[in-house]
């Protein structure tokens, strides 16, 4: 036990392990540091994201082409939420990219307020749709936004697809 703890009575071995230490705890601190400013950058980042309303840029237009590429165009339901010029903005936006694509845009103004209406986008579709909607799907995220798919069980086999721009959800 005594060879155990000759270390602890040796001044060159207490003094090696003693810088280590104060080095350890500098590099921890520096650290600590560093993650720190980082967190704060994104949390910064992440708020003034929260505050810029959305929007379809020119890129995320190529991306979105491009990803309804595959898909046979056809008429879709767009339906924008009149109360928030930021939905209303983003939404005629969605539609120019849906047209650019070559697809046929029929708008749709919801009745009321549109205060009921889920934030975000949605995408509601019969079944003989799905390959469609899962297109869509893939182009929405192509440009970084969610969507939430919706199948609706419907008879009417020319039921069309439908499309709604919410209000901007905010982040938890």
């Amino acid at each position: 036990m005594q060879s155990l703890l000759s270390w602890w009575s040796s001044l060159e071995t207490v003094s090696v392990l003693s810088t280590v230490l104060k080095c350890t705890g500098a590099g921890i601190g520096v650290l600590i540091l560093i993650v720190g400013f980082r967190e704060s950058e994104l949390r910064r980042r992440s708020a003034e994201s929260e505050r810029r309303p959305r929007s379809v840029s020119r890129e995320q237009q190529v991306a979105f082409k491009t990803a309804l590429s595959a898909v046979t165009p056809e008429p879709i339901w767009l339906a924008i939420i009149t109360t928030s010029a930021e939905a209303s903005d983003f939404g005629f936006q969605v539609g120019d990219a849906l047209t650019a694509s070559g697809f046929t845009v029929l708008l749709e103004r919801p009745h009321g307020s549109g205060g009921d209406a889920p934030p975000g986008i949605k995408i509601q579709y019969p079944e003989a749709k799905k390959p469609l909607a899962d297109a869509l799907a893939d182009a929405f995220h192509a440009c970084r936004f969610q969507v939430n798919l919706i199948g609706i069980k419907t008879s009417d086999a020319g039921a069309s697809l439908k499309i709604t721009i919410g209000e901007k959800p905010i982040k938890q």
